[in-house]
Formats: structure tokens, sequence, C-alpha cells
């Protein structure tokens, strides 16, 4: 996750299911990021719109994919 200060604003990296879910609440609330980086999950959340509910579990589901992808980059690793 990464906090833009100045816009109250913060990104997080989503799996594409997830990212479909939460932009379609409001995408001018929660939007992909332009280009490459949104197409690969990075997410935009305005935090002063959207709800702690709702931004709990977009956290808790960036996480849960950063967990995912780590355990496969390490097996493929060990494959190696």
């Amino acid at each position: 996750m990464t906090f833009h200060t100045p816009k109250n604003q913060a990104m997080l990296i989503l799996p594409e299911l997830n990212q479909s879910i939460f932009t379609s609440y409001n995408n001018e609330i929660i939007y992909p990021v332009n280009g490459f980086w949104g197409k690969q999950g990075a997410t935009m959340f305005v935090l002063n719109n959207v709800t702690k509910k709702m931004f709990k579990d977009a956290l808790k589901a960036a996480y849960e994919y950063a967990v995912e992808k780590k355990k496969v980059k390490k097996k493929v690793l060990k494959k190696n």
C-alpha cells in the first residue's frame, strides 16, 4: 500500500476480481491507476469518501493477494 498524503488517497494492489468489485462501487472514489499498473491491480482509494469497512476489506484482500503471490514465488524458486 502506498499513501498519497496531499490528496488523502491510498493505492492498493488487488487481484483482478477484487479490483473489479471495488471499482464498481463508485469509480470516482475507487478506481484503477492509469496504464500498466492499473492493469496489474493498482487501485486508488479516495480516503475521504470511502467507508472504513470497505477500506478494511480492501486492505485484507490486498494483504491476502500479496501473501499468495509470495507463496507462489517461493515455490517457483524452490523448483529452480
